[in-house]
């Protein structure tokens, strides 16, 4: 191995890879640990460890099992900070569903059964047959249909006069 930590290079890669965020905080895991043992080591021997002992380090950390926990933790703590997100938002979002539908119910009930929409095609349906019934009796006197000669000569009902 080089004298540079291989660790990064492992767990990130090439730069193409840069937009995957479980590998970043995977890495920052790993330079998590790093802080935490070069605060450990000093503190028991009283000086900050050399750049061999800090690559020993990371070279002890590139072990596979080691990246694959790492990578699992990453994973792990991305799901609980988005888990975290949607609780928090829940009530948000919740009530922005619940607005949605009021919505688009108050919208279909305005357009279906408005009183504007009911007057304006009760009062259509009246003219049509209004005009209808002008229609006919225009028509009926026209012809000199008289209808009540009709049903006297049917025998249907008797007139007097």
């Amino acid at each position: 191995m080089s004298e540079r930590s291989p660790v990064f290079e492992l767990l990130v890669g090439s730069s193409d890879q840069y937009n995957d965020v479980d590998n970043l905080v995977a890495y920052s895991l790993y330079k998590h640990h790093k802080r935490e043992w070069c605060v450990a080591f000093e503190t028991e021997k009283q000086r900050p460890p050399s750049s061999e002992e800090k690559l020993e380090f990371a070279k002890g950390q590139s072990t596979n099992s080691q990246l694959e926990r790492y990578l699992k933790d990453a994973q792990d703590a991305l799901l609980h900070f988005a888990g975290s997100l949607i609780d928090e938002e829940r009530p948000e979002i919740a009530a922005e569903a619940i607005a949605g539908r009021i919505n688009e119910a108050v919208l279909k009930v305005e357009t279906q059964t408005s009183v504007r929409y009911m007057l304006f095609y009760g009062f259509v349906s009246t003219l049509i047959s209004t005009a209808s019934l002008i229609l006919l009796a225009i028509g009926l006197r026209l012809f000199g249909v008289d209808l009540i000669d009709g049903l006297q000569a049917l025998g249907a009902i008797e007139i007097n006069n």
